[in-house]
């Protein structure tokens, strides 16, 4: 339950070990999570490597929230 809900509110999915998942498990899974959070950007990393640029970046779609005034 907590995993599903983790999911639904994410804005980016990490699928990691794809390197030792059978064959057809990988593309099951995003399809679920797709049908769980649609808006999510899923990335998969293979034995341990993903991309750091694409990682830390804004995911798509997103803006990064504008300062605010912490002055009082």
């Amino acid at each position: 339950v907590e995993a599903r809900r983790q999911a639904a509110f994410a804005d980016r999915l990490i699928i990691s070990k794809t390197d030792i998942a059978p064959p057809g498990a990988i593309s099951n899974l995003m399809r679920r999570l797709t049908a769980i959070n649609g808006a999510a950007e899923i990335m998969t990393s293979r034995q341990g490597r993903i991309d750091a640029d694409r990682l830390l970046s804004a995911p798509s779609g997103h803006r990064a929230a504008p300062p605010t005034d912490t002055d009082g």
